[in-house]
């Protein structure tokens, strides 16, 4: 069941890495067997999502102060709605594969930073057609953009709003409406 199991007086450390199962189960659930008596540290492992829920799981399993990685091995359509929220305290590197996230969010923000988030390598998408109040990335912590394409459909709304937090570009390309 599990990639790592500790016994005795034993310790396990995971510093980085993608593990998953035979069943390409991914996630520390999956991960680590261990207690109070056989601890696990696990620091900077990756977890691999390929929809909307799994996504929104692997955020919520960002510890504060952990540095997380979440790799985006598919491309994710979010909720008409519901904005993706990564909270403060939290550091999570969403390495996009060349994938995107496309998620319909009318006179709001796809994505609501408020910790400290990097993309790399992929699309953002806020896939509402209608509103041009709308944005991709609302932004109250620290975002990193690095090589990223980021906009809404149709070229509505606003690629990125900062409001006090600090927003790094690395490359990419970024849209907004005329």
């Amino acid at each position: 069941k599990y990639v790592f199991a500790s016994s005795g007086a034993n310790k396990i450390q995971i510093q980085g890495g993608y593990f998953a199962d035979k069943k390409n189960r991914s996630g520390e659930s999956w991960i680590a067997s261990g207690n109070a008596d056989y601890p696990w540290t696990i620091t900077n492992a990756s977890t691999s999502v390929s929809n909307y829920n799994e996504l929104l799981q692997a955020i919520a399993d960002a510890n504060s102060g952990e540095n997380k990685r979440i790799l985006v091995s598919a491309n994710i359509t979010g909720t008409e709605g519901k904005s993706i929220i990564i909270p403060a305290g939290v550091n999570i590197t969403f390495d996009m594969s060349g994938k995107k996230i496309v998620n319909p969010v009318k006179g709001g923000a796809a994505i609501i930073n408020n910790g400290s988030a990097t993309f790399t390598n992929g699309i953002l998408l806020n896939g509402n057609t209608e509103a041009q109040e709308s944005s991709v990335v609302y932004n109250t912590g620290s975002l990193v953009l690095d090589n990223m394409t980021c906009g809404s459909v149709d070229n509505r709304g606003a690629a990125v709003v900062n409001k006090g937090g600090e927003v790094t570009i690395i490359g990419g390309v970024y849209n907004s409406i005329d």
